[in-house]
């Protein structure tokens, strides 16, 4: 019976150790903080809340997890997003989420022979209209989707880590971002692991963040 005890609480200790707390803020489409969200995560067991200040934070082991956040006005989902994160290791990270309206249902068919002649071209470009419109979404959700796997890699740390050497070992996480074409969600999170291993300092000044190395 002690031996059961033992393990279990010895089980608890490791899975404390090797916690992660996961944490971002909520913006919809026009990037403005929305509340009332639902988000969840397929840990095991599965994780949910509700965001009402616009912010949410999970405690996660090391894995792989697909997070879903979901803006409900009454039982309707209006926006939501889906994002897939990789946490190799202990830590805080962070992780904005962004939602994306939903997509209406498609209209019915039209049957242009029982049209009259006078309406026909309405339809046309109502048709083509659609069309169009059909295509810049699949467009649109397809870019999105490309940018939806965030995974922690230990070279993208070193590459960052060199180019704030490059630049006399203080620069602004704007100029990371844009010089080595990393996406905000993805540097946020390498910036917050660097942080957590002491090897940087962040400091906020004015809309933007000032990176220094530390020696």
């Amino acid at each position: 019976m002690n031996k059961i005890i033992l393990t279990l609480l010895l089980a608890l200790c490791i899975n404390f150790v090797n916690g992660a707390t996961l944490q971002g803020n909520i913006y919809d489409f026009e990037l403005d903080s929305i509340s009332d969200v639902l988000i969840t995560v397929d840990s095991t067991p599965k994780q949910s809340m509700v965001s009402t200040d616009s912010m949410y934070s999970f405690e996660l082991t090391p894995g792989t997890y697909t997070l879903t956040a979901q803006q409900l006005v009454g039982n309707i989902t209006i926006a939501s997003t889906t994002e897939q994160i990789e946490i190799e290791q202990e830590g805080t990270f962070r992780l904005d989420l962004i939602l994306f309206p939903e997509l209406e249902d498609a209209p019915e068919d039209i049957n242009l022979n029982d049209l009259d002649e006078t309406n026909n071209l309405k339809y046309y470009i109502l048709i083509g209209f659609n069309l169009i419109l059909i295509v810049l979404l699949i467009l649109f959700f397809k870019k999105k989707k490309s940018k939806k796997e965030i995974i922690l890699e230990k070279d993208e740390a070193d590459i960052v880590l060199d180019f704030i050497k490059k630049n006399n070992n203080r620069t602004t996480q704007k100029d990371i971002r844009k010089s080595l074409a990393m996406s905000e969600a993805k540097l946020s999170l390498i910036i917050t692991e660097l942080e957590h291993k002491n090897l940087i300092e962040k400091i906020k000044k004015g809309r933007s963040n000032v990176i220094i190395l530390k020696k």
